[in-house]
């Protein structure tokens, strides 16, 4: 049983609650991170970038490169459109 739900047998806060319901949402995303960070620094390994996580809120967020050296974080947006929209 997450801890969240046994508030009442531990006597704590709804606001304790709260950031316990969130921190378990988080914990397997820590687990990920963890191994990623494990094969990078001690294994030496080359994390593909498709592994590579980058924000624990969000998983799905991309690394953007401009140019050379400027490495940007966000979601990656392609915009479209024929002859017709132009005129």
């Amino acid at each position: 049983m997450p801890y969240s739900e046994k508030k009442s047998e531990y006597g704590v806060t709804v606001r304790a609650t709260a950031i316990l319901s969130e921190l378990e949402k988080l914990y397997p995303v820590m687990g990920k991170v963890y191994r990623m960070t494990e094969r990078h620094e001690i294994l030496k390994e080359k994390v593909p970038v498709e592994e590579k996580i980058v924000s624990i809120y969000e998983q799905h967020t991309d690394i953007i490169l401009k140019g050379k050296r400027e490495v940007r974080f966000g979601h990656k947006v392609q915009l479209g459109g024929g002859r017709r929209y132009w005129n």
